[in-house]
């Protein structure tokens, strides 16, 4: 099992970006279907880690402290909301009141401050439904809530009472200490090869040792006073390096345009800086959308070569059943497909309708999916195998 505590901030930093995303979103409601509908490239932060828990991948610690600390930032960013909205609005209305403001744009001054208090309770009504979202998943059964307890609380003292840790680093060591107490009280053992506890947080002078050597996963250790030899927690500065590690989500860059040089060439005329494709001949079209097709499968080859080779690079790092998991899903999610295209109701419309990883005879782009992807695609081909069965 792999077991993730998120820092405060990484939470904080996780808000801001839900409430940006729905200011700058035109129809926040549309594009939040189109999430749920594909998530191959969740926008939300916590998609894929929401997966991973729910199938028992990943365990999220969520301690009391945590909690405790995001309802005080809760309370002090609405506070901020309603100051400096309130200062934009005292500034239009001071300034408007000056003798050298023209009068003919004094009437503008109550739609200036109309559309400023609807801003203020538009990002306030955003901030407190994220707010709200987070704290429901904090309620899910795959979420595991660890509450502070005298022994927590003495251990934690203790640290501050023999000089190892000061009032401001307080919060910080009830936390560790808390995660500690609840794994040994609710593990018979520790497996070094299957277990991992990592930390996440991107205040990196709070938990981790930054000047010692890097351990496996390219992760911190932690600072002295967190140091625990059972668990050896590793440290992390953010999500996208937990997936990168234990999910398998990789930045594959590939230049497309380097491919297309000849193709562009050969195809496609340039006047005045404008493209254009001459008139063709019906066998001409064809070629050309032949030779188009063998360039994006030799890019989508050497995009899976290149990912193959960081795969192998990390693969032993990762827990053995991480890497079982993975394989065992692969082969699951072509066994679907191959029930599926063997049933009497499936047809062209139905191949047309598969995901992008699994169209073509090779389904290449499958080896290069997250865990969390893998999940999602046996999931959806369970539910059309159903479907295609009572047909």
């Amino acid at each position: 099992m792999i077991y993730i505590y998120i820092d405060t901030n990484i939470y904080i930093k996780h808000l801001i970006h839900e409430v940006n995303f729905m200011k700058t979103s035109l129809n926040s409601e549309i594009e939040e279907i189109n999430r749920i509908m594909n998530r191959q490239n969740p926008l939300h932060e916590l998609d894929d880690l929401i997966i991973l828990c729910k199938v028992g991948i990943v365990k999220l610690l969520v301690p009391e402290v945590t909690m405790l600390e995001l309802q005080k930032q809760n309370k002090n960013i609405l506070e901020a909301f309603n100051h400096n909205y309130s200062k934009v609005q005292i500034a239009v209305e001071e300034r408007t009141k000056k003798d050298d403001f023209w009068n003919e744009v004094k009437d503008i001054t109550g739609k200036i401050t109309n559309l400023i208090n609807q801003e203020r309770i538009q990002r306030q009504d955003y901030w407190e439904r994220s707010y709200r979202k987070l704290f429901e998943l904090f309620s899910e059964d795959y979420v595991q809530i660890i509450n502070l307890t005298p022994i927590t609380m003495s251990n934690a003292y203790k640290k501050k009472i023999s000089g190892d840790v000061s009032d401001t680093q307080m919060n910080d060591v009830l936390i560790i200490e808390g995660i500690y107490e609840y794994l040994g009280l609710n593990l018979s053992s520790w497996d070094i090869d299957n277990d991992m506890l990592i930390i996440v947080s991107d205040d990196r002078k709070d938990f981790f040792d930054t000047k010692g050597p890097k351990l496996s996963l390219n992760a911190y250790s932690l600072q002295k006073r967190f140091v625990n030899e059972t668990y050896r927690p590793l440290g992390m500065n953010n999500l996208k390096q937990v997936y990168g590690n234990i999910n398998a989500d990789y930045d594959i860059k590939i230049n497309k345009d380097n491919y297309f040089v000849e193709f562009n060439k050969k195809y496609i005329h340039y006047i005045n800086d404008e493209y254009f494709i001459p008139f063709t001949t019906e066998a001409e079209d064809r070629r050309r959308e032949e030779e188009y097709q063998e360039i994006t499968n030799q890019i989508q080859k050497d995009k899976n070569k290149k990912f193959a080779e960081k795969h192998l690079e990390k693969i032993n790092e990762l827990p053995l059943y991480i890497r079982d998991l993975r394989k065992q899903l692969i082969d699951k999610i072509l066994s679907l497909l191959n029930e599926c295209r063997n049933t009497h109701s499936w047809n062209n419309k139905s191949e047309l309708k598969l995901p992008n990883e699994l169209q073509g005879e090779e389904q290449l782009e499958i080896y290069t999916c997250t865990i969390s992807r893998l999940l999602t695609l046996k999931e959806e081909l369970e539910q059309d195998l159903l479907i295609h069965i009572k047909m």
